[in-house]
């Protein structure tokens, strides 16, 4: 943008924000920020705090959702001027991307099975919002989105060292824990109120596993848990997952193999090994391009920081308030 058209533009905001003050007449729509050409209103944060609610919500909910917005409030502001910096960069380049916004709604339509274009508007229009004004959004989107990756992305190179140095860094990440397939024999603590009761009971399933019985079919006349069309089948759980008392018992165990009665919180068990599977290191090349995008993700997000502060730099930006 011309010096003399931004010098324009900023004294035009300053006489508006002076006579507001001189008058005493109530400002129906508060400036907060000029970018360029653009100025920042009270109503376009309030619509972007609205979006990025929205986009929150689909991932945290309660206390940490409420965590979340309270951070991002205070950064919004900052957010929508390097928004801004780049949708005014990306619409110097003129891309045309028309194309690309019918794919993009079209994948919209299909992940929210809505049929025709006319119900995807009813639907806009239900939100509250025009469904111009998001066509114009989602458009802005693909602008941006194009900008980058010409700008950074096709700079983004990862090579094949650091993708084996990340694979022994992180080999945690790449190693499946050991699972084990558990039946049981449960008695809830729950239903026994005298101990006699609860020793007496343990005794006689004990003493029938001892003899000729089989597992399954004590288990089917004694075992409490509530799942009544299977009343011996614990699970399957990865390492971790279960009581220390019973994952440590269970480990001890060979296939088919019975721990003595292990207490826990709930109530008292008798386990049976149904299957051990080991642990397993994923081999790299199954994992290889997950890498690569993980890399390539991470040198991304440091490269477009540094790019969106220089575009600030050689932009014209002041800020009059703060968005609270």
């Amino acid at each position: 943008m011309k010096p003399s058209k931004r010098l324009l533009l900023t004294a035009a905001i300053t006489v508006l924000l002076a006579n507001y003050a001189f008058t005493g007449t109530e400002v129906i729509e508060k400036i907060y920020a000029v970018v360029n050409d653009e100025i920042i209103t009270y109503t376009e944060l309030k619509h972007f705090e609205q979006g990025m609610t929205t986009e929150l919500r689909k991932n945290f909910k309660g206390e940490e959702l409420a965590k979340v917005l309270a951070e991002r409030k205070g950064q919004l502001l900052n957010l929508l001027i390097e928004q801004k910096v780049l949708l005014s960069t990306a619409k110097e380049k003129n891309y045309e991307v028309d194309q690309y916004l019918e794919v993009v709604i079209q994948e919209i339509m299909k992940q929210n099975d809505i049929p025709t274009r006319e119900a995807l508007k009813k639907a806009i229009i239900a939100s509250g919002v025009d469904y111009e004004e998001w066509r114009r959004i989602r458009k802005n989107e693909i602008i941006t989105q194009t900008l980058i990756q010409n700008e950074i992305g096709q700079r983004i190179q990862v090579g094949n060292s650091e993708i084996m140095e990340y694979y022994r860094k992180n080999i945690g990440k790449y190693t499946e824990p050991a699972e084990l397939t558990l039946n049981c024999i449960f008695l809830n603590k729950d239903n026994y109120f005298v101990k006699s009761a609860l020793e007496e009971k343990k005794a006689e399933i004990s003493g029938k596993l001892k003899g000729s019985a089989n597992f399954e079919e004590v288990g089917k006349e004694y075992s409490e848990l509530p799942n009544p069309d299977n009343k011996i089948l614990l699970g399957t759980f990865k390492k971790g997952e279960l009581s220390a008392a019973i994952e440590d018992a269970a480990f001890k165990l060979k296939k088919g193999g019975l721990s003595p009665w292990i207490g826990t919180d709930n109530g008292w068990y008798i386990i049976q090994l149904v299957n051990l599977k080991e642990s397993r290191l994923i081999e790299f090349k199954e994992v290889r391009e997950q890498i690569v995008r993980v890399i390539k993700e991470s040198k991304m997000q440091k490269e477009i920081k540094k790019y969106i502060e220089q575009l600030k730099q050689d932009s014209h930006i002041e800020i009059y308030h703060e968005y609270k």
